[in-house]
């Protein structure tokens, strides 16, 4: 049998996007207000189910992971796309996510 705990968060998991959910989704997913909303996400948190990656924002843990182990967003660009909204990843990072530079990242590179 699932905990309440546990159906509430793969309630949030199906509703998030790579992950991560905010406030607003999480509302609509439950069918609740977003006080409500925002008290029980803040519970979960404090149990270990969710991590907070700002206000407002919170990301899913996934059920193997360790109690004591931080987790990360499925994929970064998704957390930063979320995090810095509006915002556009260009350039150098760009380039390289999407392999188009052979070239070192100069802060990448360890000098002797």
């Amino acid at each position: 049998m699932l905990t309440p705990n546990r159906t509430l968060v793969a309630k949030l998991a199906r509703a998030s996007k790579g992950g991560l959910l905010s406030v607003s989704d999480a509302a609509k997913a439950l069918g609740t207000s977003r006080p409500d909303t925002a008290v029980q996400l803040a519970r979960l948190t404090r149990h270990g189910w969710l991590q907070r990656a700002r206000r407002g924002l919170y990301l899913v843990v996934p059920l193997e992971a360790a109690p004591s182990q931080r987790s990360t967003a499925e994929d970064p660009w998704v957390l930063a796309r979320e995090v810095f909204a509006p915002c556009y990843i260009g350039g150098w990072s760009a380039a390289e996510h999407w392999g188009l530079t052979e070239q070192l990242d100069p802060s990448r590179v360890l000098w002797k």
